[in-house]
Formats: structure tokens, sequence, C-alpha cells
């Protein structure tokens, strides 16, 4: 008896199932299916009471709680699996045909069809020319800005393509309103079935050729206004690429366009394209099978890295505030700002205070970096005739770009120091004095070697970033929120003749103080070095301040961190 119930509890599910597939009683077999799948989970019950009878009588013997029930599980697992399919392959969404004369339904879905070719070139050329881009052929390499700004074409262009198609898919995923045996009905479902598909194929593709290119995905991930791309837009498309249904949706398609696909033959050229399609996605499962469990992956690594966020972020933020002495920095505020005169806008300050417990995790003795941008009086006197100013001040045509800048920077600092150096600090990326910052253990200036076109291009490009938050993730690779270095990296991203190269570090892309010091003692015998000697104040004690070479200073990224311990 039990087992005649259970039985019929999945001759119903099964029968709900393919009265919805073949549309049996249409019009009314969404409800027939309906009332059937409610219907199946009564023998069900009664096979479980009856079961409990049984046992109760002793005629069935129980070893565990779940022994004997393990028939019905699998009944109830099966008969919400058929739940399941019939949500995911019949979605309750409404008809294409709602309002419509048969005439104009047909005039709709012939120009649907004629859209849907155009849309699916549109998205397999968009989705071509990032698979072929140079840009993502190196995940090490590290973009000029404008190979940045193509990364972000490129992204936006593919994604409209998909929000176009995407648009027409949804528009007719209603299609199993219309009547089974029309060849209307086959046509909306070649338009939901055949624009899904290209969708798919085009998002396998695309994330199959950045797969661990953190870069590239950053950069798709990274908010972008002019296109109105919201922040993690790659990330959304990949979580919709793995979800389960899509495989479900993709093999019930597959045979349901065997169903219709006599209705069909007035369109043979998409139906061996979508066919095509379908072929092509089978053989990267076949050949790569992984890549149906790699994405999710990622996409799973990005919630655990999203939720682990706010811990790293406040351990950041309370070890930021540690520091094992109590004394002063040995370069005094006043000593540092006596050594204004000697800077130029656009050097790099390399900075390291000792007794901070965050330098166990910055790599080398430098930890931090700076941008020397001078006092407005400094930078109208610095840049004055510069023809690319166009008769404006430096600090007027700075206004015209970023007013709040410089308009911060003509009231004076803490401690009424004017201010003259931006660089990110746990606040963010901010403007501070020449006495503020320079007021560390050891100072090391580096200066770039160019003109002043190209120092004022880095001054502009460092204050683009004014008032962004400090980077608690370490992601080089945004541009949302920086870190010190990043900023430095930021400034002179365009400038051709400076190239400092991040490199990959725990899996991210990272350029570290330390690593501009090495560069500086790589080049600086070379007659095409990139940085040339500032100065270097080398504190040893409390107002105990030695100016040393710049052999001294190349050498410096060597010491250990702990240095003033081991110092003479």
């Amino acid at each position: 008896m039990v087992m005649w119930l259970l039985i019929i509890a999945g001759a119903l599910g099964l029968s709900a199932f393919f009265i919805l597939m073949f549309r049996v009683l249409y019009p009314n077999h969404r409800r027939v299916a309906t009332a059937l799948s409610m219907l199946s989970f009564l023998p069900l019950g009664l096979s479980v009471l009856e079961h409990r009878r049984l046992v109760a009588d002793g005629v069935h013997q129980v070893e565990g709680a779940l022994h004997g029930h393990v028939p019905h599980v699998v009944a109830l697992v099966a008969l919400l699996l058929v739940g399941y399919l019939v949500r995911v392959v019949f979605p309750d969404a409404p008809s294409p045909a709602a309002g419509m004369s048969e005439e104009e339904l047909e005039a709709r879905l012939h120009q649907d069809l004629d859209l849907l070719r155009y849309l699916m070139d549109r998205l397999a050329f968009a989705s071509e020319a990032i698979i072929h881009s140079e840009l993502i052929a190196d995940p090490d390499a590290a973009p000029t800005a404008e190979e940045d700004q193509a990364l972000r074409t490129l992204w936006a262009n593919y994604v409209e393509a998909s929000v176009e198609i995407d648009a027409l898919k949804l528009e007719h995923r209603g299609f199993q309103r219309i009547p089974w045996k029309t060849k209307p009905h086959a046509e909306a479902f070649l338009i939901a079935f055949g624009a899904f598909v290209a969708q798919y194929r085009a998002e396998l593709e695309v994330t199959a050729a950045v797969r661990g290119n953190n870069r590239v995905i950053t950069t798709f991930n990274d908010p972008n206004p002019r296109a109105d791309l919201p922040e993690d837009s790659y990330s959304a498309i990949q979580a919709r690429q793995m979800a389960p249904e899509n495989l479900v949706k993709l093999n019930a398609g597959r045979a349901y366009l065997k169903l219709v696909k006599g209705r069909l033959d007035h369109r043979p050229q998409i139906v061996v394209r979508v066919r095509a399609m379908l072929h092509d996605i089978q053989d990267t499962a076949l050949n790569d099978p992984m890549a149906v469990v790699r994405n999710p992956l990622h996409a799973f690594e990005k919630v655990l890295l999203d939720a682990w966020f706010p811990i790293q972020k406040g351990a950041a933020v309370g070890v930021s505030y540690l520091r094992t002495t109590n004394r002063r920095y040995f370069i005094s505020h006043e000593v540092a700002g006596e050594v204004s005169s000697r800077l130029e806008p656009g050097d790099i300050m390399l900075e390291r205070r000792e007794w901070h417990l965050t330098n166990l995790g910055i790599p080398g003795y430098w930890t931090h970096a700076a941008l020397y941008l001078g006092t407005l009086d400094t930078l109208d006197a610095f840049f004055a005739d510069l023809p690319e100013l166009g008769g404006a001040s430096a600090r007027d045509y700075l206004a015209e770009r970023w007013p709040e800048a410089i308009a911060a920077m003509a009231e004076p600092g803490e401690n009424g120091f004017p201010l003259a150096v931006i660089e990110a600090l746990r606040p963010g990326v901010v403007l501070t004095s020449l006495e503020a910052s320079g007021s560390c253990d050891s100072l090391g200036v580096l200066r770039p070697r160019i003109d002043r076109a190209a120092k004022l291009r880095a001054v502009v490009d460092a204050l683009e970033h004014f008032g962004k938050p400090y980077d608690y993730n370490f992601d080089f690779t945004s541009d949302d929120s920086l870190v010190c270095s990043e900023l430095i990296y930021k400034a002179f991203h365009a400038c051709p003749d400076i190239t400092l190269e991040p490199e990959m570090t725990n899996g991210r892309l990272l350029l570290s103080p330390n690593q501009m010091a090495m560069k500086f003692d790589a080049e600086l015998e070379r007659d095409d070095r990139q940085l040339d000697f500032g100065l270097f104040l080398d504190g040893t004690g409390i107002d105990e301040v030695h100016e040393r070479t710049a052999e001294e200073l190349r050498k410096a990224y060597e010491r250990p961190k702990w240095h003033v311990v081991f110092a003479d």
C-alpha cells in the first residue's frame, strides 16, 4: 500500500510536468498542472501515515529515525524537483501577445526575429572584442591610463549589448501563453530561447577569457558613471551566468526546440545559429568541465571577501593607531619645513616611521609615500609661463578642474602650516602640510626626470583623487579608493617617461614605496634614469637628523624593518 501511494504521488507530479510541457488541455493546462502538483502531496502524506501505522503494528521494523522513510524522502525530493523545473521552464510571465490582434502579433514577431539577429551579431562582436583584445593578454601588466579607459569602454559596450538582448529575452519569456500549435508560439519561443543562448554563450566566453586576470576583473567591476554602470557589474553578470537554473533552461530549451522545429522552417538561419551556439556551449563544457565550477567559486570567493572586508578594515584601522612608543618622530615639524625651498612640485616623498605596528604588513624599509605639490604660491612660481596654462596662473588652472582641492589649499592646515602635500592616509586622500607629512624618522625625496608640463599633468592627476577613501582592501587596480603608493602610481600613470611597475603580491597588484626606492637604486648610474636624487634626511634620535647622500639613499631600502634596533 505504501509503495502504491508513492507511485501515485510520483505519477501525479510527472503528469503535471508533462501537461505543462506539451500544453495538454490548453488553455486550462496551467490550472490542471497546478492542481495535479498540489494533489500529488496527498498520497505522499498518506503513505507516511500508513508507514507509521505498519510500524506501530509491528509489521515494519525501523532501525533509525529516517531508515524507513527513505522512499518518502526520495519522493518528496522528486516532487520538489518537478516543481522547480516547472517554475524555471515555464515562468509565470505575461504573454507577448497580450492586447494584440493576430496581424499585430505576426508583424511584431517578424520584427523581433530580425532584431534578434541584429542583437546576436552585436553581442558577438562586443564579446569577441574583449576576448581578442591585447589588453587582457598579460594579467600582470600595468595598463596606461589610455589602456585602462579602453578596457572600460570594451566592457561598457559589452554590457550595453547584453542588456539589450536581455530585454528582448524577457519580453518573450511568456511564450507558453500563446497557443502551442501556432506558428507565433514557436517564433516567440525562438526569440526568447535564442536571446538566452546568445547571452549565455557570450558570458561563458568572456568569463573564460578574463579568468584569473584580477586586474581586468577589477576594472570591469569598477563603477563607470559615464556608461551608467554600477559597481560589481562583472560579478553580477558572472553570478547570473552560473545560476543552476540556466543549465535546466539550456537542456529543456534544446528539447523544446526540436518539438517546435516544424513551425520554424521560415527562419532556418536563426535556428541553425542557435544550434551552433548550443554546440559551442556543449564543447566548452566537455573540453573545460571545470568552467562551470570555477566561475561560481570565483563568485563565492568574492562573497567571502566582501564578508571579510569589514573585519579586515576594522583590524587595519585598529592596528594603524598602535605605536609602541610615545616619543615624537626624529624629524621635527620645523626641520621638515626647512627643506621646502629644495623641493619641487611632483617630487616623491618616501617616509619611514619607526615602532608602528602597521610596518609589519608593509614590505621593506620605506613604508609610506606622498607627493609634494608645493603651496599655491610655489605652484604659481614653478609653472609660470607654461604654455599648457594658456596664460592662466597655476592655481587658477587647477581651480577650474579641482575647485575643492584648491580651495582647501588656500586655507592654512593643522598648526597653521600651509598645505603642500597630497597623500593617502587613514582618513583617505588628503592634503597635508610638508611639516606634518615630513615629520617622520627618515625622509627620502626622489625627483622624476620629466619636464614641467609632465609634472603639471602629474599634479592634476593626483588631485583627481582628492577626497577618495583609503583602500583597506589594498586592491591596487581599483580607482574608487587608494593606498599611499597607489596615489603616486596614478599621478604618473599617464607619463611615458616614468614607469612604475606594480607586481602581483598575494594575488593583488601592488607597488610598495620600497619598490620605488629599488627603482632609484637600479637606475641611478644610468643615463636614462627616471628618478633623480632630491634629499635624504636620516634621523637617529630626537633632534638628531643627518643629511645623507644619494649613495646612502639608494641602499636604505635594504635596511631591516627594525632598523633602529640594529643601528649603531
